[in-house]
């Protein structure tokens, strides 16, 4: 089992967050994680202007996996959700992210990713006769 494990290599990863992406979706919460991950990358190394930073579809994509149309779709949720902010800024224009710092609205969507979870504990599938 160790040799699978090391073949995965934990240190390549994607994390998310499960109770969120049973509140706002699989992708959409792969895809706010990679961009939040982004976020503290570029806050640590001084490179966010007014909080903005920058990520292109192929840097996202090698991140998540994704497409681009498929971030397109979850980065329009997202900022439908209140979650984020999306703008083509600098020159030449990239898509540049603002994360919004709410914490009641994270908060209350991960209470409902966890009402989701329970409730699927509590779901009786038909057997076969």
């Amino acid at each position: 089992m160790n040799a699978i494990f090391q073949l995965l290599n934990p240190n390549n990863t994607v994390s998310v967050n499960r109770p969120l992406a049973h509140a706002i979706g699989l992708n959409e919460a792969v895809v706010y994680g990679a961009l939040v991950a982004k976020y503290y990358w570029y806050s640590d190394r001084g490179m966010l202007d007014d909080g903005w930073f920058y990520s292109t579809a192929p840097d996202l994509q090698e991140s998540t996996a994704l497409t681009e149309k498929q971030q397109k779709r979850c980065v329009d949720a997202l900022v439908k959700l209140g979650l984020l902010r999306c703008e083509l800024r600098g020159m030449p224009a990239k898509r540049s992210f603002y994360i919004i710092e709410d914490i009641d609205l994270i908060q209350s969507l991960l209470a409902a990713g966890e009402a989701a979870t329970v409730s699927y504990t509590h779901l009786t599938l038909p057997t076969k006769l």
